[in-house]
């Protein structure tokens, strides 16, 4: 089926034969000669496939397209569109100012050359037959399944895919940082696992910024806008007042979902999430995101590098330290030690460590397993008189 690409339409479904829509009669194959000033040499067409995301509010729908003059190999690729809804806001159409940041994204998706940021292919400009026109921008497509899916299939991801894919998203924000950008929408469902390279990819660059620029209108006057996604946007972008570091605060709340599997808005409170964590995890990484998720920027950390620096001393610290307790492990291996030993009762003792067991490798993994069996050891190697009573859990002795 061919799919027309007139937001008015009421019947945008055509067979593969039309050559324009049946019911608006727009052409079905869009080109790409309303080009800007970005080198773009090559003319292209583009057959749209079908419709993936459709947003109201912001004008904008995103299509999976048939590149007609690509290879097979790059044929399919994601067909990002604004149109004009004739609303207006402030005096101002709100298809202005969406062209205004439509611009900065298709500028910097062209331009990008970060294998972690999807390419961008072709820039252009649509005219309907009723004169309307519709804002183009070709990206690659990233076969995959973003982090919230991958979330939803695997469960909460454990330290060591933690460390690695935090470091995989600073090294991106480093790229997009340097190019003075910030994205200000960082959250699981913008983030994907490309199956190709089982890499991160950061997508959806529709509210990305130049960290010294601001949007006017028609009058001059400077406008900001208020982007984000509630329980990730840090406080100061909510207060219109984005900076890079909200970047940060945005990256640090994706990771505690990811740690917890839970959202950070059921979270309360958000200073104690490593309390939901699914698998144990290193107290110097706890710090770090508790220092992401700061709510003043300024406590933050201050750039890429630092965040960088800070996850190679976590993987030398791990490394050397495998067994490296969280304050979670550590609560649960003090509550262990304040058991008494039950020597007269065989039987009630091995309830008491099988129970131990079964509860350690569920809420701490293997990790657990191992620090409750060295524990044990520990325990049966001190000397025992079976002349003196059993010492009371209350005694000041324990």
């Amino acid at each position: 089926m061919r799919y027309c690409i007139n937001p008015d339409c009421r019947e945008r479904l055509n067979t593969d034969e039309a050559i324009e829509c049946k019911k608006c009669t727009n052409l079905l194959l869009i080109s790409n000669n309303e080009r800007p000033n970005y080198n773009i040499t090559n003319d292209r067409s583009y057959r749209i496939i079908k419709r993936l995301k459709y947003n109201p509010s912001a004008c904008t729908e995103i299509f999976e397209v048939e590149d007609l003059e690509a290879g097979n190999s790059e044929k399919i690729k994601i067909l990002k569109a604004i149109h004009d809804n004739e609303i207006t806001y402030n005096g101002e159409k709100i298809f202005t100012l969406l062209t205004r940041l439509f611009q900065r994204e298709q500028r910097f998706l062209y331009f990008n050359e970060n294998e972690g940021i999807p390419r961008g292919y072709d820039v252009f400009s649509y005219s309907l037959k009723n004169r309307k026109k519709i804002h183009c921008l070709v990206m690659e497509k990233i076969v995959g399944v973003n982090l919230e899916q991958w979330l939803h299939e695997n469960g909460a991801i454990k330290e060591k895919r933690a460390l690695k894919w935090l470091e995989q998203i600073v090294k991106i924000l480093d790229s997009v940082h340097e190019n003075d950008f910030f994205h200000r929408d960082i959250k699981p469902s913008n983030i994907m696992w490309r199956k190709l390279d089982y890499k991160l990819v950061l997508i959806d660059f529709g509210a990305v910024k130049e960290i010294n620029g601001n949007i006017s209108n028609a009058n001059g006057e400077m406008m900001t806008t208020q982007v984000g996604t509630f329980g990730y946007v840090a406080p100061e972008q909510d207060a219109r007042k984005a900076v890079p570091q909200s970047d940060f605060y945005s990256l640090g709340r994706t990771f505690v979902y990811l740690l917890t599997g839970k959202h950070p808005v059921y979270i309360e409170p958000i200073s104690e999430w490593e309390t939901q964590i699914r698998h144990p995890i290193s107290q110097p990484l706890i710090d770090l995101i508790n220092d992401l998720i700061k709510d003043s920027p300024n406590e933050r950390p201050q750039n890429t590098q630092i965040i960088l620096q800070r996850l190679d001393d976590i993987k030398n610290c791990v490394k050397e330290n495998p067994i490296f307790p969280s304050s979670k492990l550590s609560i649960i291996m003090s509550q262990m030690k304040t058991l008494p030993p039950q020597v007269d009762n065989p039987d009630s003792n091995f309830r008491s460590w099988s129970g131990l067991i079964k509860s350690s490798v569920i809420v701490l993994g293997i990790g657990g397993l191992i620090a409750l069996v060295l524990l044990f050891i520990g325990r049966n190697t001190q000397p025992t008189n079976k002349n003196n009573p059993p010492i009371s859990p209350t005694s000041k002795n324990i």
